[in-house]
């Protein structure tokens, strides 16, 4: 599942990099900057929005939907994501063992919200999808798979007129 171009999407490495000003007194010594990346995914669930923020690449799909469960009791076997694509190949199935680094990048943006050190580069990955699914206690059930429900007397057939044998052996 390894693909190369999508391993290079998701920075954590740590890069060289030369100050920018020079001056002809100071000698130039190379600092480290340090380059990592955070995902955010946003999903769309009827009228709210819930945002799973600060993940790791490797946080696989099961994870995720783990975190949903939690904010929507929404049973992962009832989840499903819709527009998350795989980088390697864009139709297949997306599946629960596949990590959040699989998946094609569609918008980064280059700073957190954070105050970070000047050599601290955080690349925020954002994957915005729709979230298809009920909560359990939403699920209509079939009366009949169910065992610990009160019987009901079906009297559709009987006769309830006013001399009929059914009223007189109810008043008895």
């Amino acid at each position: 599942m390894e693909n190369s171009s999508c391993q290079e999407s998701y920075p954590s490495e740590t890069l060289p990099e030369t100050p920018t000003t020079n001056t002809p007194t100071t000698p130039t010594t190379p600092t480290t900057t340090t380059t990592s990346s955070s995902i955010t995914m946003v999903a769309k669930w009827g009228k709210e929005r819930i945002y799973l923020e600060q993940l790791a690449p490797t946080t696989t799909i099961q994870q995720v939907k783990n975190l949903l469960t939690q904010k929507t009791k929404i049973l992962p076997k009832r989840q499903k994501l819709m527009g998350l694509t795989l980088c390697e190949n864009p139709k297949s199935k997306l599946r629960n063992d596949h990590v959040l680094q699989d998946l094609k990048i569609k918008k980064k943006l280059s700073k957190s919200k954070e105050k970070l050190p000047v050599n601290v580069n955080v690349m925020v990955i954002r994957h915005d999808f729709i979230l298809m699914g009920t909560p359990e206690e939403h699920i209509f059930v079939d009366p009949k798979e169910r065992e610990s429900l009160p019987d009901v007397v079906d009297d559709f057939d009987f006769d309830f007129s006013a001399g009929s044998k059914e009223v007189r052996d109810s008043l008895i």
